[in-house]
């Protein structure tokens, strides 16, 4: 399956898959899926655009906003429940398109894995993007 795909979360519930990487462990996920040790633990950082949101100093400040999220069920969306942000969702195929959404004004920010998002704007050559606060 690509990343970004509908509801990843849903698939490996109803046996459309029966293994995905970098599915990030949570006590809900726990409930419908075994977990193995982690070798790698990501960080998730929100990605905003620096000089159209010089406003934006916390996450916070995101309500009412639009997120560009990829997939549905993503820890992403986690992270906007976990918050009680109300914010507006354009779902993403890919960490390179919500960036470049960011990037374009179509979004206002992004929750991507840390590493990943700064491998794609370096090597996407993407400009004007920073994180918002510490990462999570």
């Amino acid at each position: 399956l690509p990343s970004g795909a509908p509801d990843l979360p849903e698939f490996l519930k109803t046996g459309r898959v029966d293994i995905l990487q970098i599915f990030s462990q949570t006590p809900e996920r726990e409930s419908y899926a075994d977990f193995s040790v982690p070798i790698l633990r990501l960080q998730g950082a929100v990605f905003v655009a620096s000089a159209r949101h010089a406003d934006l100093r916390t996450i916070d400040d995101l309500r009412g906003r639009t997120m560009a999220i990829v997939g549905r069920g993503s820890i992403g969306l986690q992270f906007i429940r976990d918050r009680r942000l109300d914010m507006r969702i354009e779902y993403a195929p890919s960490p390179e398109t919500a960036l470049r959404w960011v990037a374009e004004g179509r979004c206002d920010a992004t929750f991507l894995s840390r590493l990943t998002a700064l491998s794609v704007i370096k090597r996407r050559d993407l400009r004007g993007l920073r994180t918002l606060g510490e990462p999570l």
